[in-house]
């Protein structure tokens, strides 16, 4: 019987240093994986935010409005970037857009930024809800468009989306080899919004794991669920972060 409680003792001990032993395993590669995605949003931003800067520099309103949707043309060929974009005169109507079939989002005026722009705001970021089972978001670059004596007369929209963005690659490849694995994953905003989930009806929820952490790593429980491990990875320097998830019993 000492023998055998020995034994008891020691087989347990295996059983929460293996447990333990694959817990960080899991958390480490997670880890990678969620700093591989996460690297790549303030990028994007960045550039997204850079480029509609310049091009707004670059145009004027007081030149003849027929040649806009060529310039813009120039702009969507020269970076595929944008999906789309809309020049706005003075009061906020749209003025011309590119390509000619784009439709306006109504929604960005409910967000008060094209009033900020004819405000004087320079640049400004925005989430516009999903084109139809879209897995991510629209994200808005906004900026104003000045004249000679930076004078605001207008203001440009450029719109794209996660999914197809060159420079979100990276981010969504990682939570699509998660996803292969049994796992899922997802992108949130600074407003702990889900803004690209491999399921569609995800989109635009408030979502968990958006604390204040930089990194965080924890094992959730949901009744009818089995366990699940889950890794946070706030972007460098911006508010967005990638959640990744994987069922522990997978471990």
């Amino acid at each position: 019987p000492v023998f055998l409680a020995a034994f008891i003792v020691l087989l347990i001990g295996d059983w929460v240093v293996a447990g333990f032993a694959s817990k960080k395993l899991m958390e480490d590669r997670l880890g990678n994986m969620s700093m591989i995605a996460a690297d790549s949003l303030p990028y994007f931003l960045e550039t997204g935010q850079n480029l509609l800067t310049n091009y707004a520099d670059e145009l004027r309103l007081n030149t003849d409005v027929n040649s806009i949707p060529q310039v813009l043309s120039e702009y969507f060929e020269a970076i595929p970037f944008f999906s789309s974009f809309f020049v706005l005169d003075e009061k906020g109507d749209v003025l011309q857009n590119f390509p000619m079939d784009s439709e306006y989002p109504t929604e960005i005026d409910e967000l008060a930024v094209v009033d900020l722009a004819l405000g004087g705001a320079k640049i400004q970021t925005c989430i516009l809800t999903p084109l139809e089972s879209s897995q991510s978001a629209r994200v808005a670059f906004v900026a104003r468009i000045v004249d000679s004596n930076q004078y605001t007369t207008g203001v440009l929209i450029g719109i794209t989306d996660l999914m197809s963005n060159p420079f979100t690659r990276s981010a969504i490849l990682a939570i699509q080899a998660v996803e292969k694995n049994g796992g899922e994953g997802w992108i949130l905003d600074d407003e702990s919004r889900v803004i690209f989930h491999s399921d569609p009806k995800e989109v635009m929820k408030r979502h968990f794991g958006s604390g204040g952490e930089t990194t965080r790593f924890y094992e959730i429980s949901v009744p009818g669920e089995s366990p699940k491990y889950i890794f946070q990875q706030r972007a460098s320097g911006k508010p967005w972060a990638v959640v990744l998830s994987i069922p522990s019993v997978e471990v």
